[in-house]
């Protein structure tokens, strides 16, 4: 669970194999999902079935903008890795854009559930630190591993500055449906909404794909 100013998020795992995030303003009185598309990208198992395990999951802010920093084990699919197992990969996410920040586990720990804790904001000096599992041996033999992520947040600013541009250039872009004035120097008189926008696709192709920006 974290927590803003008015309410408290929640980040669920669900049967249909994806995590969802829902909000409350009255404290878990009322509960309402938010529209948070991208947390369908992230599966809650390697073949989006079977056992969950827990990620980690905190709220801090930059520039007035809300992020949410998760944990969640992504599985490689080397063919030396049949069994499946994970490493822990950290995330940023505002709902709308999403970074992949990193791992910070190694594969062969084959890390599982997960906890984040922030502390920081209001001008005091930040701190973020992940706990995990991590499988020690035959059987469901696990130990506990700590590891400090504050130098991670350094990327965070440079991360939202780039989202902030990216949301700039999209909405200056011409619907449409709306041609641009000749006296506007190409620019549309209306902009387009990014609300709802899951994804950008812009430049050149690399390997047969749109880079996503």
């Amino acid at each position: 669970m974290g927590s803003f100013v008015g309410y408290s998020t929640w980040i669920t795992s669900c049967d249909e194999g994806f995590y969802r995030v829902v909000e409350s303003r009255d404290q878990g009185g009322e509960c309402m999902e938010e529209d948070a598309t991208l947390f369908r990208l992230w599966g809650t198992s390697r073949n989006r079935k079977g056992n969950v395990a827990r990620s980690g999951f905190t709220t801090a802010e930059i520039e007035t903008r809300k992020l949410m920093l998760l944990t969640m084990p992504v599985c490689s699919e080397d063919a030396d890795n049949e069994e499946g197992k994970g490493y822990l990969i950290l995330w940023v996410t505002d709902t709308r854009h999403v970074h992949d920040v990193g791992p910070i586990s190694a594969a062969d720990e084959n890390a599982a559930a997960s906890s984040l804790l922030y502390k920081g904001g209001d001008g005091k000096e930040e701190q973020l630190l992940s706990v995990y599992e991590k499988k020690t041996g035959e059987g469901d033999s696990y130990s506990l591993v700590s590891v400090r992520l504050t130098g991670r947040l350094q990327q965070r600013k440079g991360v939202v500055g780039a989202w902030k541009e990216v949301d700039e250039g999209v909405r200056k872009l011409c619907p449409s449906n709306a041609a641009a004035p000749a006296s506007s120097g190409g620019r549309c008189r209306s902009s387009v909404s990014i609300e709802g926008l899951v994804g950008y696709l812009a430049g050149a192709l690399i390997g047969g794909q749109w880079k996503e920006e």
